[in-house]
């Protein structure tokens, strides 16, 4: 789904749209890729890593400052779960 592999055959269609057909922010609005193994160039902590998640969601550019909004949901991601 992520886009990493073209189908040999046939399509792949996310809400009824042909998945190669949508723009790419559009595709990282919907879909978000977490790989198993993951070697960086320095470290992230896991905050961060979400934070990243955030960046097709600023509408102001993509080296932007998280708004408001994007800091609570990544908070919220981040919390632990209640009990």
């Amino acid at each position: 789904m992520s886009g990493a592999l073209a189908p040999r055959d046939g399509r792949v269609l996310l809400d009824g749209t042909v998945l190669q057909r949508l723009p790419h922010r559009e595709l990282a609005l919907q879909i978000a890729v977490v790989p198993q193994e993951v070697d960086l160039p320095f470290p992230f902590t896991v905050r961060q890593l979400v934070e990243l998640g955030r960046t097709p969601h600023r509408e102001t550019g993509w080296l932007a400052s998280l708004s408001s909004h994007d800091d609570q949901v990544v908070e919220t991601a981040c919390s632990p779960p209640a009990s």
